[in-house]
């Protein structure tokens, strides 16, 4: 057998069975009496040694590579990332609801939309949550442990059909009200600009929502589903950052300056994804 892979002091026993010596040699026979594994050896003689040599000699090449790639997974698996990495499925998932929230929440308590106090509040609830349902289920589901049953393939397809209904129900609705001045704007000569400056906005606001779900994954690849839904999830809360701040309502606006902020994330996913049909499970619960 390999010399690394038996003890220092079973070697020279080793090297006298495959050379032959038999086991009442008196140094054989004093060690094979209390090795019960040399022992066995000496039974099987100098075939079974060369059968051992050459099982060794064929495994260890592959075992050095697993070993290697395993020690070199875990010397890049260190500090906070690593830490994070390492917390259970729900402690995971609730940091990243915490981070996914933030952003629109501290839109709205430092730059919230000027008309909020007149927005009715069963059509502010129907847009919140048009938008953040899908966001959840794509966090979700790229969270969702392996050890889980399987989800249908075509899930990935139907949070991203729920995220691109959800940024398309605001423009499709009448305007949300017209008792604020500024809700009223963002038309004619400042209708581009002003999408514009919303897109920019709600694309700034998805960025960390996305580093931080690819940051907290389990997953040995960053590409697939995880980027792909983690995209999506993120376009979703910006269209909600930007929504939470712009007080505009015409139509016109929502659909040019806050649905298209999904767009740039969803060909991110899916340049990166490469299709829907790629997966890339969690690796632990």
């Amino acid at each position: 057998m390999d010399n690394q892979l038996v003890d220092t002091a079973c070697q020279p026993v080793h090297a006298a069975l495959r050379q032959g010596t038999p086991a009442t040699d008196p140094v054989v026979a004093q060690h094979v009496a209390h090795c019960p594994a040399c022992a066995a050896l000496a039974e099987g003689g100098p075939t079974m040694a060369h059968g051992l040599d050459e099982a060794a000699a064929a495994v260890s090449p592959e075992l050095e590579a697993l070993l290697g790639a395993v020690e070199a997974s875990v010397e890049r698996e260190r500090g906070p990332v690593a830490w994070l990495r390492s917390r259970p499925t729900p402690v995971r998932m609730l940091l990243t609801g915490v981070v996914a929230l933030a952003v629109p929440l501290l839109v709205a308590l430092v730059w919230r939309r000027v008309d909020l106090s007149v927005y009715p509040l069963d059509r502010l609830a129907v847009d919140l949550v048009v938008m953040l349902v899908p966001a959840a289920l794509a966090l979700w589901v790229v969270l969702r442990p392996l050890f889980r049953p399987g989800l249908p393939r075509w899930t990935d397809g139907a949070v991203l059909a729920l995220a691109v209904l959800g940024v398309l129900v605001g423009p499709a609705l009448t305007p949300a009200h017209h008792a604020h001045p500024a809700s009223l704007l963002g038309t004619g000569d400042q209708f581009v600009p002003r999408a514009v400056a919303c897109f920019l906005t709600g694309l700034v606001l998805g960025i960390p929502v996305l580093l931080w779900s690819l940051i907290v994954l389990r997953r040995s690849g960053r590409w697939g589903l995880p980027l792909r839904l983690s995209a999506v999830a993120a376009g979703a809360l910006g269209t909600v950052g930007v929504f939470m701040h712009c007080p505009l309502v015409t139509p016109e606006h929502l659909l040019a300056g806050h649905a298209t902020v999904l767009v740039p994330f969803i060909v991110l996913g899916l340049v990166a994804g490469f299709g829907f049909g790629r997966r890339s499970p969690d690796s632990a619960p």
